[in-house]
């Protein structure tokens, strides 16, 4: 739920990027092709990670059980995550997991 937030992050990240190109372009200006061959090649990369990694997260959109329920697994330790989870698991009539998420939010938020 909050991926959305990755994208203000990741506009600092390329501005940073690019400011670093910048400089590395000045100072190795003979060398400028190679560098454009490698930031091409760098970009591909990371677009491909990105590509692959949002397609397999795709997965636990199904709807927004299968995304609570998935969550607790990647941030055990979230009380909103177990909290989402126990509220899934309540709607599918599973006591024994809500019981456990709904208790694992508790731990967590007395220990903060």
């Amino acid at each position: 739920m909050a991926d959305r937030f990755m994208f203000i992050p990741s506009v600092g990240f390329l501005i940073a990027l690019a400011g670093i190109y910048i400089l590395v372009k000045e100072k190795y200006a003979q060398q400028i092709k190679v560098l454009q061959i490698s930031a091409i090649g760098f970009a591909i990369i990371c677009i491909t990670a990105g590509s692959v990694y949002s397609a397999i997260r795709c997965t636990a959109w199904k709807n927004n059980n299968t995304l609570f329920k998935n969550d607790v697994h990647h941030v055990p330790k979230s009380v909103k995550a177990n909290l989402n989870a126990g509220i899934a698991y309540l709607d599918t009539l599973d006591a024994i997991n809500t019981k456990h998420s709904l208790e694992n939010a508790n731990i967590i938020c007395k220990k903060v």
